[in-house]
């Protein structure tokens, strides 16, 4: 079990940042990114499902994000599957553990010299691998301190997630759920399309799934209770960008009911 120090809180106000299962990263996929960071004011993006080969991602964070640093998991997959990467300026992003679908590490706020767990999560499609990522998850659970979980789970939790197609396995979204309750985890309020993968097929054979997610602990939402989800529109995916919000206690704006 992985050992980790206590973490003190973030400040408030605190970056935003977001995950993306942008399937490929061709010159367009790049330039919609690099778009995204930057209409979003992101100081951190997780990436998912690149199919990029390891030489490229140096060129590639260039060319998206110049001068900022990423970590990956190519060390237990060719297509690098995670990308975590993030603005040196103001964060740091200090790896603990990863695997063929996850990131975990901590993320320092520069400026206060605080910090908070963060995973970046893309699960496999088969529910019998997907086993070892709960097991993940449920080693990582960290004592009394603010834990963000982002990405692509590619399970939904219950059946009203889900339109078109067949019914998803009961046993594969119980053992979600049961990783969920192990780990104490609650979802982040969410606005914008419930659902955030479409096939993109025609209407008659149309499928959506809610499969891209984020997942908090309590000690997160004491320090951050108005923080809140933004799901995009997929765009050039058939994913859904998913953009977190942090808001100060002070702030005028809130987050949706």
């Amino acid at each position: 079990m992985l050992t980790q120090p206590p973490l003190k809180s973030f400040p408030s106000p605190m970056i935003k940042l977001a995950s993306w299962n942008i399937r490929g990263l061709c010159s367009t996929k790049r330039g919609v990114a690099r778009d995204l960071i930057a209409s979003e004011n992101l100081e951190i993006i997780c990436l998912l499902e690149t199919k990029a080969k390891k030489d490229d991602l140096l060129p590639f964070i260039q060319e998206i994000c110049p001068d900022w640093n990423a970590v990956t998991n190519y060390s237990h997959v060719i297509k690098g599957r995670i990308w975590v990467a993030w603005n040196p300026h103001y964060i740091n992003f200090t790896p603990l553990g990863d695997s063929d679908q996850h990131i975990h590490g901590t993320v320092l706020h520069l400026q206060s010299q605080t910090s908070c767990f963060l995973t970046a999560v893309y699960a496999s499609n088969f529910g019998i691998h997907r086993r070892t990522l709960w097991d993940n998850l449920n080693s990582l659970k960290p004592p009394n301190s603010p834990w963000l979980i982002i990405g692509d789970f590619n399970i939904i939790r219950y059946i009203n997630e889900t339109l078109g197609g067949a019914s998803p396995n009961r046993e594969d979204m119980k053992e979600f759920n049961d990783c969920i309750d192990h780990c104490s985890l609650l979802e982040l309020k969410t606005i914008g399309p419930p659902l955030t993968w479409s096939n993109k097929s025609k209407k008659d054979n149309l499928k959506l799934r809610k499969l891209d997610r984020v997942l908090v602990n309590d000690e997160w939402l004491s320090l951050f209770p108005q923080s809140f989800v933004v799901n995009k529109n997929p765009g050039i995916s058939d994913h859904s960008p998913i953009i977190i919000h942090l808001l100060p206690e002070s702030s005028r704006d809130h987050p949706p009911l």
